[in-house]
């Protein structure tokens, strides 16, 4: 995955208040969009996901999409979304959602969490796994990572054995960022 940026063919001009911001945004006359994506042999661009999606997780910058991706290409009759929680004793964590698309195969929390273990760098692997029926969409019709963030922070020690008993977990949303709550 790679940054993506395009050069504008009009001159761009941003706020001077905001010169930090706009050094990130225009660099040499390229306009970074904040997205990632991939280009196939043919020169198609496939967007991937947001740059300030990423998570750090054990030291390691994870961006979710590698895991989604991951999953869905083992087992590819499957929707994953992955979101990034935080665990008092542990940090930050990943949580993996799974659908199985109408007439797929029925999966196992253990199914999928053995295939992570078996492939995902060990800090990638999802400390949480849930099989869903339908995932929540916010008003824009996409998933509500947000809501399943929050689901995570609700279910984590109850109903999944990675998320160790007795360990609390909390979850803030704070400027449009995952944050522990001290």
């Amino acid at each position: 995955m790679s940054p993506l940026a395009w050069r504008p063919l009009q001159s761009v001009t941003m706020k001077q208040s905001d010169s930090r911001a706009s050094s990130k945004v225009l660099r040499e006359g390229w306009l970074y969009t904040g997205d990632w994506a991939t280009v196939d042999e043919d020169g198609f661009i496939y967007p991937r996901g947001r740059s300030n999606a990423l998570v750090k997780l054990d030291g390691y910058r994870v961006h979710p999409v590698e895991v989604e991706e991951y999953v869905m290409q083992r087992l590819p009759l499957l929707r994953a979304i992955a979101v990034p929680y935080e665990s008092n004793n542990a940090g930050t964590r990943l949580a993996l959602f799974v659908k199985p698309l109408q007439g797929g195969k029925s999966l196992s929390v253990a199914d999928v969490d053995k295939i992570c273990r078996e492939g995902l760098p060990r800090c990638k692997v999802p400390a949480y796994v849930e099989v869903v029926v339908r995932f929540p969409l916010n008003a824009a019709l996409k998933v509500d990572r947000f809501q399943l963030a929050l689901r995570v922070t609700q279910r984590a020690d109850a109903s999944y054995p990675v998320a160790r008993k007795n360990r609390p977990l909390t979850f803030a949303l704070q400027r449009g960022t995952f944050t522990r709550e001290d």
